[in-house]
Order: structure tokens, then sequence, then C-alpha cells
């Protein structure tokens, strides 16, 4: 079993919001030095996700191979007050994409949250902003 002490914030919405959050592209690079090769490397994404109030809050992670096109990946969808979930990521092209969606219980308002999710990685790797 993989350790995956390598780890990279993608997202940290820290604030209480009612919105939508949009993270960042980053662009994510397998460390070229080690004798890992980045076909034999393993990917999680970390979710820390909390919700106040009713209503459904989920965390998609979203990828792209040109920064234009985007897939969507990955979901974890809080229907509790917390969850935190470890996402198997088999699979990416060089960009990620944080984003949180929001949907609202009848006719009650948009759900607070925030949300922390981070990339981790059993072998070295960087991520840029685009």
């Amino acid at each position: 079993m993989p350790i995956f002490r390598h780890q990279a914030l993608l997202l940290e919405q820290a604030a209480l919001t009612d919105q939508p959050v949009v993270g960042r592209a980053l662009r994510v690079r397998p460390h070229d030095g080690d004798a890992q090769g980045d076909h034999d490397q393993a990917w999680r994404v970390f979710v820390d996700l909390h919700r106040e109030g009713a209503g459904l809050v989920a965390v998609e992670l979203w990828t792209s191979f040109d920064h234009v096109g985007w897939a969507r990946v990955g979901r974890v969808l809080a229907r509790t007050v917390s969850i935190a979930e470890f996402l198997d990521l088999p699979a990416f092209g060089p960009y990620l994409q944080v984003r949180t969606a929001l949907e609202r219980s009848k006719d009650g308002p948009l759900p607070q949250h925030t949300a922390t999710v981070r990339l981790a990685s059993d072998g070295p790797f960087s991520v840029a902003p685009v």
C-alpha cells in the first residue's frame, strides 16, 4: 500500500460562503528526476467539506488537457454537516481545478460551506497556477 507523503493544496475556502467557489486552474507536474515512472505514480484527493444549513454541497474535481475543455473526474457530496473523503484519482490531464456546487433545499437559501482539497501522491510532484 502506498504512502501518500507528497501533497499540494488545490483549494482552501476557510471562510463560510453561500456562493459556489471556483478554484484556480493548476498544472500538475510529476518530478522527472525520481526513480518512479509517471505511470506507476498513485494519486489521491483529500476533501474536507463542511456545510451549514439545509441543502447539498459538492466538491468537484475537473481536469483538462488544454485548459479549454474540462471534464469532471471526481465528486464528493456532503449530505451531512461534515465529510472527509480520500478519493482515488486513476487518471487526469495536466490541469486540475476544484469547484464547489450548491443546491438549496426546497425554497430555502443556498447552504454555507467551507472546503479544503489537497492532491496527494506517493511520488514527488509540483503544482503551479496557470
